[in-house]
């Protein structure tokens, strides 16, 4: 594998990391739940997933309440 086949591998790796996590997050948060991280104290971090939605993509989701 050439130098350039491996730094285009990497990317194609990264941007699937990417869009994995996010749709990690939209998926927890559309049902209300929290996300358990690392944290670099080798430590863990429970947060609501729709905060982290909103910190890293700046995107809300509505709460729906359905009147009858």
């Amino acid at each position: 594998m050439s130098e350039n086949e491996r730094i285009e591998f990497r990317q194609k790796l990264r941007a699937g990391l990417k869009r994995s996590r996010y749709k990690l997050i939209r998926e927890k948060a559309l049902r209300n739940e929290n996300i358990v991280e690392g944290n670099y104290d080798g430590g863990t971090v429970e947060i609501s997933a729709r905060k982290l939605l909103k910190e890293l993509y700046n995107e809300e989701i509505a709460d729906y309440k359905t009147e009858y």
